[in-house]
């Protein structure tokens, strides 16, 4: 469906602004380029405003992504997202990778994918597909540290239209109608993402044997998490 170039302007513009609250499926890195692979956690948050109530709790949680020097592309960044934790504390659900790799998360993730900026639509698919790295990147992300995004009531409901007329296979008008209704409370007046991305240490990145083995007992979600790096390392 043809999407009006003033529409999808402003839908980019709080496609920006929402670009840590939605899944994610939005990567942050740093400015300068590493020598070696980095491990990098994002922190954010979404709050949205209406004329009763300047600050309402949406969204928060957090993305744990590596960035490594690719060997075929010299000169370029492979990103690959290790886990996120997503709490929508608007509705009470949380979320985390493994839901990824489920019918429902997957549906609802590419309906929340259309959020983020085009360039990084991308890695979504990649993680879905188990491809070698989520994208493929110059490293000229923001600088590490917190940023904060706002945005208008007015960029909330450009950008719910357009979502409203490019639904993916499986999501029902209804629920585009109740995001709608949703957002026409929860974002009447605008809202603010804020992102806080920090650099793991060496020695925080990697567990320790008996973490390692825990954390192997998690579940298949994070063996899926992982199972890209072991495939391309093979």
């Amino acid at each position: 469906m043809a999407i009006g170039l003033f529409q999808k302007n402003a839908f980019q513009t709080i496609a920006g602004a929402a670009t840590g609250a939605v899944a994610a499926l939005a990567v942050m890195g740093v400015a300068a380029p590493e020598a070696e692979a980095a491990t990098f956690v994002s922190v954010f948050s979404l709050t949205g405003s209406n004329i009763a109530n300047p600050s309402i709790p949406v969204a928060n949680g957090d993305l744990t992504f590596t960035k490594d020097p690719s060997v075929a592309n010299p000169g370029l960044f492979e990103y690959e997202v290790q886990d996120f934790n997503l709490n929508l504390s608007l509705f009470g659900v949380s979320a985390g990778f493994s839901d990824l790799f489920t019918p429902d998360g997957a549906a609802v993730a590419s309906f929340l994918n259309l959020f983020a900026p085009t360039k990084y639509q991308g890695i979504l698919p990649n993680i879905l597909a188990n491809a070698p790295f989520d994208y493929l990147g110059d490293g000229d992300f923001p600088t590490l540290g917190t940023q904060t995004y706002e945005f208008t009531g007015a960029q909330v409901t450009l950008a719910v239209a357009l979502l409203q007329q490019n639904l993916p296979d499986g999501v029902p008008p209804e629920a585009g109608e109740f995001i709608g209704q949703v957002a026409s409370v929860v974002f009447q007046t605008g809202g603010k993402a804020t992102v806080t991305t920090r650099e793991v240490p060496s020695a925080e990145a990697v567990p320790e044997p008996a973490t390692m083995a825990g954390l192997a007992l998690a579940g298949a979600g994070l063996t899926a998490a992982r199972r890209r790096r072991q495939k391309t390392a093979a």
